[in-house]
């Protein structure tokens, strides 16, 4: 019915399987069969570097080794039953589908000690506010449907780990280093002051800490 009524279409196939009273127009059944009625297409490139050297290879004298990884992805489309939300975010799709995004580690390797930090990133994306049905012709946000843009989320984790002896073991872990701040954006809930709580959950809390031990019995 919603299909139907949506398009405007008497030809479509939401229409067409609405079985209706013939002298009165009313709908008496509608056929429920199983229908493969939306479609998904989804192009990209997933990379990944990793690289791990002594530093006495080097030519530094000091213990340990350097540690670097590299995860990208690249989004060239995401496309739902014709429309393409690459670069966008919007309830109607249910979620945020950023061109870009990276997570970089480098750290430095002892049999003793890790340090480690980590960079997360993905790019800015267009709020698209009109895509949802029930948004069309109408204008709630008070934006105008003008595409707003959200702008990229980077932020920074710091992780330390050091062995105590044979038996034990210390792990910190800094989530969030730079205090990187969740934003009121045109697409966020209500209830949330605005804040897409999905789309900034890394950052939601702030910077935050976390402790754990780990013993060998």
């Amino acid at each position: 019915l919603n299909q139907c009524f949506s398009q405007g279409d008497p030809g479509n196939a939401g229409c067409q399987r609405i079985v209706r009273d013939p002298l009165t127009g009313q709908v008496d059944s509608i056929n429920t069969t199983v229908l493969n009625a939306g479609t998904f297409k989804a192009v990209g490139i997933d990379g990944a570097i990793n690289f791990v050297v002594p530093f006495a290879d080097l030519g530094l004298g000091i213990p340990g080794r350097l540690r670097f990884q590299e995860l990208l992805s690249y989004n060239k489309k995401i496309n739902f039953d014709g429309y393409s939300a690459t670069g966008k975010t919007s309830s109607g799709v249910g979620g945020s589908f950023p061109e870009w995004k990276s997570t970089m580690t480098v750290a430095y390797d002892s049999n003793a000690f890790t340090a480690q930090v980590r960079w997360n990133y993905q790019s800015k994306l267009e709020e698209d506010v009109g895509l949802s049905r029930e948004l069309e012709g109408s204008d709630p946000s008070g934006f105008g449907n003008t595409n707003p843009t959200r702008p990229a989320l980077s932020y920074f984790d710091l992780s330390l780990r050091k062995k105590i002896g044979d038996n034990f073991e210390l792990t910190g872990i800094v989530s969030n280093v730079l205090n990187a701040k969740a934003r009121a954006t045109v697409g966020g809930f209500g209830d949330q002051g605005g804040v897409d709580t999905t789309y900034y959950n890394p950052v939601i809390l702030g910077r935050y800490f976390r402790i754990s031990g780990k013993v060998r019995l």
